[in-house]
């Protein structure tokens, strides 16, 4: 998803500095109240072999609550003028109405099993909701950690970040039960989400 995928390149800056107030003209949510946001539609499982941990997967369904905090934290991130804000927000709608992005933060102490973008992968994920299922494109984050905290401050260095996009509208995912599965060499983790609260999706 162009809106959600973008880079930031002045993260690491202020993640060193006082966090940023909201730019003025501006009447953003909180840092805080966007933290809560996405940790309420971020899941987690873990794998294990023994006390050996195999797999760990950390997934953000960015349905339309998560997406329309992510404008108001981009704005305060990069102090975005009144102006580009709107034409942000304007993006984001016709993004919602096309796909729906998932976040992941994956890690596995083998690097060769860590490809879920790679064509030859032996991975498969899949987005299901209401007995459909459908398949994403998968963008590897390249950008610096520190960056990548700005939206999901439970990501590390030692995990590797990827955006998922799915042909289907977040605006039907929002008001249904979701699930999203990975699948591959070393085992398959579901993590189930609930339809988004409506009274957290900003007007």
């Amino acid at each position: 998803m162009r809106f959600l995928a973008c880079a930031f390149l002045f993260f690491s800056l202020m993640a060193c500095s006082t966090r940023p107030t909201a730019p003025e003209g501006l009447n953003l949510i909180s840092e805080s109240q966007y933290h809560g946001i996405v940790d309420r539609y971020t899941q987690r499982s873990q794998k294990y072999s023994g006390l050996y941990n195999t797999m760990d997967v950390t997934a953000t369904l960015v349905n339309s609550a998560v997406a329309r905090a992510q404008a108001d934290q981009k704005a305060r991130l990069l102090q975005w003028a009144p102006n580009n804000y709107s034409s942000e927000l304007e993006k984001l709608k016709k993004d919602l109405k096309n796909e729906t992005t998932v976040f992941v933060s994956f890690y596995t102490p083998d690097k060769k099993n860590d490809d879920l973008q790679k064509m030859t992968t032996q991975w498969r994920v899949y987005l299901e909701a209401e007995g459909r299922r459908w398949e994403p494109k998968i963008m590897k984050i390249r950008q610096p950690v520190a960056e990548t905290q700005g939206l999901y401050a439970y990501h590390t260095r030692f995990s590797t970040a990827y955006v998922m996009t799915f042909p289907v509208a977040t605006t039907t995912i929002d008001g249904v039960n979701s699930r999203f599965i990975i699948t591959g060499p070393l085992g398959i983790s579901t993590l189930d989400y609930k339809p988004v609260d409506a009274t957290l999706i900003q007007p």
